[in-house]
């Protein structure tokens, strides 16, 4: 991703997600991310994916896979900063 690319990620609901390293990384206009999708596994979003994108980026995930999810997207190298909202 380049930094002409957009500003925003959606995952669908109905997506299952497999991950790709450094898929997003040094995405500096990358601003917010939402996560529909509750289907996601530990393998899904892979290490360094998201590493070096905006520090405070904001990612909206599922309220019923917050501990999952956030601790899968820290190892995928988002900042300690991101907002995570619960929807």
């Amino acid at each position: 991703m380049t930094a002409k690319a957009g500003s925003s990620l959606e995952i669908p609901e109905k997506i299952k997600v497999d991950g790709a390293k450094g898929a997003f990384a040094r995405a500096q206009s990358l601003r917010s991310i939402r996560i529909k999708s509750t289907k996601m596994t530990s393998g899904s979003i892979a290490r360094g994916a998201f590493s070096g994108t905006y520090k405070k980026l904001q990612i909206i995930i599922p309220k019923r896979k917050k501990s999952l999810y956030k601790s899968w997207l820290y190892k995928a190298g988002v900042s300690k900063n991101a907002k995570f909202v619960l929807k």
